[in-house]
């Protein structure tokens, strides 16, 4: 289609989990424990999202499953957080596929043990 001409190279970039530009933008901006306390409410709000997407898989909603890997996405970009908000984007186009939600909470996961790596010795 018209708006693919661009997909193979978008595909095969393998984005940073964390753009050390545009957070380094926002630091500057709002300084690291504005920025910190952001991030923690990206993290927290993630719950009440994914619980948004299991729902749109279940019950066959479209329109909120866009909408929340949209929000995803959103703010995963507006953060820096490049690999997670491309991953949003994409499963946008998977239309309620229910690997959609493990692919999100897998990631979000991965991301918060690596923004917070003394989570997973507590865990343990």
């Amino acid at each position: 289609g018209a708006g693919s001409q661009n997909a193979p190279a978008a595909a095969n970039a393998e984005p940073v989990d964390f753009d050390p530009s545009r957070v380094g933008e926002l630091v500057e901006a709002v300084g690291q424990e504005a920025y910190d306390s952001l991030a923690d409410m990206f993290f927290q709000d993630a719950a009440s999202l994914l619980s948004d997407l299991s729902r749109a898989i279940t019950t066959n909603d479209l329109a909120l499953f866009d909408r929340t890997l949209h929000s995803f996405k959103g703010s995963a970009s507006n953060l820096g957080m490049c690999r997670f908000a491309r991953l949003a984007d994409r499963l946008r186009l998977e239309r309620l596929d229910p690997a959609a939600h493990d692919a999100i909470a897998w990631e979000l996961d991965r991301l918060s043990a690596i923004r917070n790596p003394g989570q997973l010795a507590h865990a343990a």
